[in-house]
């Protein structure tokens, strides 16, 4: 699953890239793009619930079609958090000298009061780093326990399943959408500790505002 962003990559690099005429990064674009890629999966999740839902509702006329919507929005969906996980290394490995760069800052300043201060900022974006690392290991969790029964689902039922296998799977169905509710539920949080996060990292000082006292 994608969910294993380093610090660095989440305070810092986001959708910056070196090549001419690009913009620098900015301090939380990371968290912002993390938040932007969360939504766009956690859509992707609800389509398939809803898939999911409607199969276990089918009747013997519509259930080749329903079918056909649940086994659609899933592939979407494994194609989708392939290509989450793929925008999630792109951004760790734009933002890798994020935090050796502020280290740098730090102790070459000789001034003592300002490299405590710098010292203290880390471990106060390190806090909001370990609650960050905690909820989306949740995500993962629920996420590929969602997408692990979605795809057990998909392969008992086998192509062009008759309505009789269809009826025989909704208590299947229904532990489907308890898993995409637990999945909701732990992206809801993750988005808000992202949001603090980021109005953490605009609050204070970071490597693109140097601290004073550098020599």
């Amino acid at each position: 699953m994608l969910m294993t962003l380093s610090f660095a990559a989440l305070m810092a690099a986001g959708c910056a890239t070196s090549g001419t005429g690009s913009r620098a990064a900015r301090p939380g674009d990371g968290l912002r793009e993390y938040q932007r890629l969360l939504l766009d999966l956690g859509q992707d999740v609800r389509l398939t619930r809803q898939a999911v839902e409607a199969l276990a509702a089918a009747t013997p006329q519509n259930s080749g079609a329903r079918y056909g919507r649940f086994a659609e929005s899933l592939q979407r969906l494994e194609v989708v958090s392939i290509k989450a996980r793929a925008r999630v290394d792109a951004m760790e490995k734009r933002s890798a000298a994020y935090f050796e760069e502020w280290a740098e800052e730090i102790s070459g300043a000789t001034d003592e009061a300002a490299r405590r201060a710098a010292k203290e900022r880390l471990a106060e974006l390190h806090r909001h780093s370990e609650a960050i690392l905690k909820d989306s290991g949740e995500v993962r969790q629920e996420f590929r326990r969602f997408l692990e029964g979605s795809r057990q689902l998909r392969t008992a039922l086998g192509p062009g399943p008759r309505f009789e296998a269809i009826e025989q799977a909704r208590p299947a169905c229904a532990k489907i959408v308890a898993d995409a509710q637990h999945v909701g539920a732990a992206m809801d949080q993750l988005l808000e500790t992202l949001k603090t996060a980021e109005a953490a990292v605009m609050a204070g000082p970071t490597p693109s505002e140097k601290p004073r006292g550098k020599s």
